[in-house]
């Protein structure tokens, strides 16, 4: 029981895993050879590689690598996207 006497229903954050997913043989296989090569345990850089972000760029054609900024999930996304706005701004 919860503080209060609250009943609290706990739900699945997504995890296909725990929902009774498999995951695909083929990319097991991909990420198993990935792990010989030592450069796969190191970072890469903040905004994301440099190739990723060219690819996305060309393939819009209205923006530029540098426009292209990676986050480790949503609540990074947020923190840091309402870190860059003017303390005036306004969000809807």
């Amino acid at each position: 029981m919860a503080p209060y006497g609250l009943k609290i229903s706990w739900e699945n954050i997504g995890d296909p895993i725990a929902k009774g997913e498999t995951f695909p043989e083929w990319i097991k296989e991909i990420i198993s050879e990935a792990l010989k090569n030592n450069s796969v345990f190191g970072y890469c850089p903040s905004r994301g590689l440099d190739a990723t972000r060219e690819y996305l760029a060309k393939k819009d054609g209205k923006i530029h690598k540098n426009d292209i900024i990676f986050f480790n999930g949503l609540g990074e996304a947020i923190n840091k996207t309402y870190g860059y706005l003017a303390m005036t701004s306004k969000v809807l």
